[in-house]
Formats: C-alpha cells, sequence, structure tokens
C-alpha cells in the first residue's frame, strides 16, 4: 500500500491521473467480516466497520477530489478520557463480548477466543489509554480475573495520586517546614554530630529549608561508622541566592570539614541540595573528588515545587501569604481557620510575624528574635528555588545518588528529578518507604 501510494503521489506531480484510496475496515468483506460476524458495532483501532454501500456513497466524492492520497473511514465514538475508562470493558468490546457472564474469569483470553489481531489490539489499548506495557508472555496468559486486578490498582493509584494532589501543603509547603531547628546551637556554622564511629573520611550534611540541625537529623547519622558535620546557615538569613549563602560558608567546609583531604562526601536533604550543587563546584574547582547523595532533593524538582504550591507565581506577596498560612497551621493545627484570619488581616509580612509571635506565646519554643530571623530566611530561601535558573549551570563531574520516597511530591518530573543535567556522572537512584517527611525518620 505505501509503495502504491509514492506512485500516486509520483504520477500526481508528473500531471498524471492518480488516485490511492484508504478505506477503514470494511465489515461486509474479508477477515473484518469473519471476526464480527453480525456485530456491526464492533471497535477496531478506534474505527468502527463502515458498510459497503457507504464506501459506494463516498467514491465519486473522494474520485472528484485533487488530493492523490484520500481516506475514508468512520471514527468510533470518543470517550471521556483513558484515565476513567475501563480496562475489562475496553477488552471485551475489542473482542465482540457483550455479557461478561458468558465467559470463565479465569480463563486465558486466548482460550476464549482472542486471536493475533485482537492481541494487537488489545496490546495497543492497554499501552495508549491505561499505561500498562504487557510482554507477549503476559497477554498470553491474560486472564479477565488478572484484568480486574489491573483495574484495581490502577483506580487505587489514580485516586492516591489525586488525593496527593489535594493534600499540596502537606506534602507540599509543610514538607519544606520539616522543623526550626535546635536554638542553643543554631549560630555554629559546622557542627559535629554524633556518630557510631569518629574513623574514616567525613561526612558534610546538608540539612532542608530551615538550615539548622533539627533531632531528625541526629537520629538519621547516629549508626553512620564516620564522622558527620552538619552545616547550619544561621550566618546566611540576609542572602538572598545560592552562591551568596556558599560565600559566606564555603571557608568553614574547606578548612573544618574537608582541611587536606582531596576527596569528599556531601549529603543533602531537600532545600539543601541546592546549597551542595553549588558547594560541589566550589571544591570541583580546587582539584577535589567527590560524591554526593541526595535526599528528596534536586535543582528541578524544587523549582517544581515551589511552581505548583505559589501558583506560577515568584511575586514576594505570594509567597509570603502561603508561607505564613503554612506555619499559622502548624502552630495552631486545632484552630487554623481563626488563627490564620488573625494572623493574614495584618497588613505587612513583618506585622503578620509579630502577630503570629503575639497569638503563639503560650506555646512558643523559640524566641522572639529566632522566630522574626527565621521566618524571613525562610521566605528568602523559597524565593530562591522558586526563581531559580536550571539553564545556567555547567555539568559537574561526579556521581550522584538520589533517594526519593514512594510516595513523591511531584508527579510531573523524571524519576531522577532532572539530575541527568547536572553531571557527567553516573546517576543512581533508590526509592524507600514514606513522603519526604517520613522518609527521614
Amino acid at each position: 500500500n505505501s509503495i502504491m501510494e509514492r506512485i500516486m503521489e509520483k504520477r500526481s506531480a508528473e500531471g498524471l491521473p492518480a488516485k490511492a484510496i484508504q478505506w477503514g475496515a470494511v465489515g461486509e468483506v474479508g477477515l473484518v467480516a469473519d471476526m464480527a460476524e453480525d456485530k456491526i458495532d464492533m471497535e477496531i483501532g478506534g474505527t468502527l466497520q463502515q458498510r459497503i454501500s457507504s464506501c459506494i456513497q463516498e467514491m465519486d466524492r473522494l474520485m472528484s477530489c485533487d488530493a492523490p492520497i484520500v481516506a475514508s473511514m468512520v471514527v468510533a465514538e470518543k470517550r471521556a478520557g483513558g484515565a476513567s475508562k475501563n480496562i475489562i470493558e475496553a477488552v471485551m468490546n475489542i473482542m465482540s463480548i457483550k455479557d461478561l457472564k458468558t465467559v470463565s474469569m479465569e480463563s486465558t483470553l486466548a482460550d476464549i477466543g482472542m486471536d493475533s489481531l485482537m492481541a494487537v489490539e488489545i496490546k495497543q489499548v492497554l499501552e495508549r489509554d491505561f499505561d500498562l506495557v504487557l510482554s507477549p508472555q503476559d497477554l498470553r496468559t491474560l486472564s479477565f480475573a488478572k484484568l480486574l486486578k489491573l483495574d484495581e490498582d490502577r483506580k487505587k493509584a489514580e485516586t492516591d495520586r489525586q488525593q496527593a494532589e489535594e493534600e499540596g501543603f502537606e506534602i507540599g509547603m509543610q514538607m519544606l517546614l520539616r522543623n526550626l531547628g535546635d536554638e542553643e546551637h543554631s549560630d555554629q556554622t559546622i557542627m559535629k554530630l554524633p556518630t557510631a564511629s569518629d574513623q574514616g573520611y567525613p561526612v558534610l550534611l546538608i540539612p532542608g529549608l530551615e538550615g539548622v540541625a533539627g533531632k531528625v537529623y541526629g537520629t538519621l547519622v547516629e549508626a553512620i561508622n564516620a564522622p558527620v558535620y552538619i552545616l547550619q546557615l544561621m550566618a546566611t538569613l540576609e542572602c538572598d541566592d545560592v552562591p551568596s549563602i556558599v560565600d559566606l560558608v564555603i571557608d568553614d567546609v574547606c578548612s573544618k570539614v574537608f582541611s587536606g583531604l582531596k576527596e569528599y562526601t556531601i549529603v543533602a536533604y531537600s532545600f539543601g541540595s541546592l546549597v551542595a550543587v553549588e558547594i560541589t563546584k566550589r571544591l570541583q574547582a580546587k582539584g577535589m573528588r567527590g560524591k554526593l547523595l541526595l535526599l528528596d532533593g534536586a535543582p528541578k524538582f524544587l523549582k517544581n515545587l515551589c511552581f505548583k504550591q505559589f501558583r506560577g507565581s515568584t511575586a514576594d506577596e505570594e509567597i509570603q501569604k502561603i508561607l505564613m498560612f503554612v506555619i499559622t497551621t502548624i502552630v495552631f493545627p486545632n484552630q487554623p481557620a481563626e488563627k490564620v484570619l488573625q494572623v493574614m488581616g495584618a497588613p505587612s509580612f513583618d506585622e503578620q510575624i509579630e502577630k503570629l509571635i503575639e497569638l503563639s506565646k503560650d506555646q512558643a519554643q523559640y524566641s522572639d528574635e529566632y522566630t522574626r530571623r527565621m521566618t524571613k530566611a525562610l521566605f528568602r530561601r523559597l524565593r530562591m528555588a522558586a526563581v531559580l535558573n536550571l539553564d545556567e549551570d555547567q555539568p559537574l563531574d561526579l556521581p550522584i545518588m538520589l533517594v526519593r520516597p514512594s510516595s513523591i511530591s511531584s508527579s510531573d518530573i523524571e524519576e531522577d528529578y532532572g539530575l541527568s543535567n547536572y553531571t557527567t556522572g553516573e546517576i543512581s537512584l533508590r526509592v524507600v518507604e514514606g513522603s519526604h517527611t517520613s522518609m527521614l525518620d
């Protein structure tokens, strides 16, 4: 057919008579007629069978038009999206089964009557409409019982995804605000954490958005057989971009963690991955070699997350509004609406912070000044992630391992969070149970 159509096109270009008609399935002749018997509504490849009488009616119009290649087919009625369609119904339709009770649920489709043409159609429908890729062996052993299980699993996954989207704050902003750390020791830029052994090469740990050593990090590293130092960012509260943060801490990192060494290992969580990438650039420029372990963090991942949370806006007012909303609901979980109205009623960001401090006096874990400084730092760091330029970075030259939770916070991103654009080294991926917050527990 393709060869004949190319001949028709060449003849037409030379001014000679030429016509090729691409007919869809014709219901009263050939293989389709044998398959369909009296079931004229059988759908094949998204089309219904066309009657011979219909073909004859269209013939004059097709022959009289100028185009050398024309087509005539009956397009089947489109259903409302593949995600909502039932797998069982789709396969029954292909196999012309009107009532599921007439077949055995445990029998394979091949035993019920699936031929090679049906098998191809079923495979295409499952891949196109349901994102299910089956091997030829899987297809041969497929039964309606297995299809029912696949359908249930698909619906559960879709429900879980929708629930995750609806719980955007819980898995979004709240996951960034893991905790605000230990105020007493927060001014130490480099702080050593207790580990199982002080032998071996040191590890630099960079916390999340809060930038301080919360209790969760101590628990995380207590079984590690190497010295672990955590980088705290209290000295960088006024910084407005990641390079400025690293400018203020790189000397401490080099002198107190990696002094005299040619190799380094950095572990970073969430927002800390942005700082880790920038530190790695500086160490690489010094001729050092290293490894990077990122705990559910990467530049593209964080930018995507902020884009969703801030509804695509990078305006200060939008970021501040959502930040204060989330902090208030965390501080007052039992009366969020009432407290949010009081806090958000203040006319400026600074006044909203003061109102929050006033309302939380009875349960304050931190000093007023610490709360002020930390809240403003959280805003600046969120803005850093929101306005991040993903195109300006030169690739690193080191292996990166990404540890990602099974419950992901951003579904529209590559499996490696786009990290393959950040290094010429190997990217490895490990998935652990939990969410962005619970994976550290």
